[in-house]
């Protein structure tokens, strides 16, 4: 798979295939494009309808909301010949099913009302829906639509392997057990990405999560505990390449400084907040030395 222009990522590419029930007689679709998806037969069992992008668009359009300039096509394919014509329709589209003789439902995801679209121009269901299916009739879809997610405590849920006991968090990334056990640390987003990311610590007796360090113009990442269980070690910065990573490009080393990031401290209750390290180096992901007097970390020099 290619890399991303201007980032580390690979890119996601996927080709249309025709093959017997029996397995037999695989074929490729040819369709000059890099990406095609969510092939459905239409009515006349010869052609199919899928949507389609390029290599680069794939990266921009995993997101939620992806910016401007990265629409998809809808497209109809000959599945004997490998003709393709596109249907008129603006924005990032995924997910078509042809719905009679000239209807086409889909998601359209990159507006600020999402939701389903035909092609007629009338509207389905409204909001950050990202799977649909059509009864034959296309009179009624169903849907599966993201919401956004309460904080709630720990919920057990259910482990495969009797040794180890899994418990569902109410979110978070980069966890880390305090050196009893008793507590974790994670960085998350406690409005869903409405403010910077936060360092929460969970408790695992009562599975309640207290917020002990937020800032409302940096984000906060990976925090670490020291080796007496009283303080948490951190980075803070903006950190685009790890929040922002779909939107922000770095096309040379210097891109991911980010403008600096620092190393900062703050008690495990939430007290005593005070900055490490300092400069235009982008300083993240520190960790105790056992003794508690040293700390090491990631740097990224300026170039």
């Amino acid at each position: 798979m290619p890399f991303s222009e201007g980032r580390w990522e690979r890119l996601q590419l996927a080709d249309l295939y025709i093959v017997h029930p029996d397995g037999s007689g695989l074929k490729n679709i040819l369709v000059n494009q890099d990406f095609c998806g969510s092939p459905k037969w239409m009515g006349d069992s010869r052609h199919v309808v899928a949507y389609c992008m390029t290599a680069q668009q794939t990266l921009a359009n995993r997101i939620a909301n992806p910016g401007a300039g990265n629409d998809t096509r809808l497209v109809s394919v000959d599945m004997m010949t490998g003709a393709a014509s596109e249907f008129p329709a603006a924005g990032v589209k995924i997910n078509p099913s042809p719905l009679g003789q000239s209807e086409i439902g889909y998601i359209r995801k990159d507006t600020p009302d999402p939701g389903v679209y035909y092609l007629s121009g009338r509207r389905g269901p409204r909001g950050p829906i990202r799977t649909a299916s059509w009864s034959p009739d296309g009179t009624l879809v169903v849907f599966h639509k993201r919401v956004p997610e309460l904080a709630m405590p720990l919920r057990k849920a259910f482990s495969r392997n009797s040794n180890y006991e899994l418990q569902i968090a109410s979110g978070g990334s980069h966890p880390s057990f305090n050196p009893s056990g008793t507590q974790f640390v994670t960085t998350g987003f406690p409005n869903g990405r409405a403010s910077p990311s936060a360092i929460t610590v969970t408790t695992l007796a009562t599975g309640v999560s207290q917020i002990v360090y937020r800032d409302n113009t940096s984000n906060a990442l990976a925090g670490s505990w020291s080796p007496d269980g009283r303080k948490i070690i951190f980075g803070i910065g903006g950190f685009a390449a790890f929040f922002d990573g779909f939107h922000s490009e770095f096309l040379k080393p210097g891109d991911r400084i980010e403008g600096g990031a620092r190393v900062a401290l703050v008690n495990a209750d939430g007290t005593g907040f005070q900055e490490l390290t300092g400069g235009a180096c982008n300083n993240a992901f520190p960790s105790f030395a056992p003794d508690g007097k040293r700390f090491v970390y990631r740097l990224l020099p300026r170039r």
